[in-house]
C-alpha cells in the first residue's frame, strides 16, 4: 500500500489519522464475506476497497470462531505484491501468521 503524507501536517496528526482508518467498520459486503464459514469464498472488487483489510477481518474471524485452525486456512491473490501485503498485515494482527497458507495462483 502506497500512502502520500501531505506536506505540513506533523508526524502524530498522521498517524493518527492511519489508525483511525484501520479501525472502520466493514461495509455490508464486507461483513458478509468475513461472516461466510462454510465453502471457498471469492472477494472481488476493485483497488482500494478494502480487499485487504476484508481478508484479514476474515481469517481473524475464522480462527477465532474455533471452526478452523490457522494451518486449515488457505488464501489465494492474482499477485506476488497482494500475497505479501496480505502475509504483512495477518502478522501484524495474528501471531501464529506463518501457519496460515497465503499465496498467488501462480505459485
Amino acid at each position: 500500500m502506497l500512502i502520500f503524507k501531505p506536506t505540513g501536517i506533523k508526524r502524530n496528526f498522521y498517524l493518527v489519522l492511519i489508525k483511525q482508518r484501520k479501525k472502520m467498520p466493514l461495509n455490508p459486503s464486507q461483513q458478509s464475506a468475513v461472516n461466510k464459514t462454510s465453502g471457498p469464498c471469492l472477494i472481488f472488487a476493485g483497488p482500494g476497497t478494502g480487499k485487504t483489510y476484508t481478508l484479514v477481518e476474515k481469517i481473524k474471524h475464522l480462527i477465532a470462531s474455533g471452526k478452523f485452525k490457522p494451518n486449515e486456512i488457505l488464501a489465494l491473490t492474482f499477485s506476488v505484491e497482494a500475497a505479501n501485503s496480505l502475509k504483512k498485515e495477518v502478522a501484524k494482527e495474528i501471531g501464529n501468521a506463518e501457519q496460515i497458507t497465503i499465496k498467488t495462483f501462480h505459485s
